[in-house]
């Protein structure tokens, strides 16, 4: 479904972790500094500028679309966003992406399909799966993967 916002990570490994899926494709790592979009830095999902983006889609109110792209940082009251140091970029409708000219410190690194499944269990040996999800479920898949060995 299409949508507004972009997920990020404040954790790098986490963003790794995320550019390893799928495993039979080249993938890219994005890194930026959110303070060089708009020199404003992350704001939060309760600030003006966020509460008024969300009437132009909640509310039908076309003129409370923001001008420029917003960096967003979530409450953190989901826990998996909290584990992962998720974030968003809020994107309105007259600026559908991202580039440099609207952040010069975005860059982007290949992650070749080739390395991804060496990169993938040098992830495992941190925990970084484990950390992102931290319930249950991929605790006990982590498990099975390293006493079925």
């Amino acid at each position: 479904m299409p949508t507004r916002l972009l997920d990020w990570s404040l954790n790098p490994l986490a963003a790794l972790f995320f550019a390893l899926v799928p495993a039979n494709v080249d993938g890219l790592l994005f890194v930026m500094d959110a303070y060089q979009i708009g020199k404003r830095g992350l704001c939060t999902s309760r600030s003006h500028e966020v509460t008024e983006a969300m009437k132009a889609i909640f509310e039908w109110q076309e003129d409370c679309w923001p001008e420029v792209i917003l960096p967003v940082r979530p409450s953190n009251l989901d826990v998996r966003v909290s584990a992962q140091r998720g974030c968003f970029t809020f994107y309105p409708p007259s600026v559908p992406k991202l580039d440099r000219k609207h952040n010069p410190s975005l860059l982007s690194y290949a992650v070749p399909a080739k390395v991804k499944t060496d990169l993938r269990k040098e992830l495992e040996l941190l925990g970084v799966e484990f950390s992102i999800y931290g319930d249950l479920d991929h605790l006990a898949e982590r498990l099975k993967r390293a006493y079925r060995k």
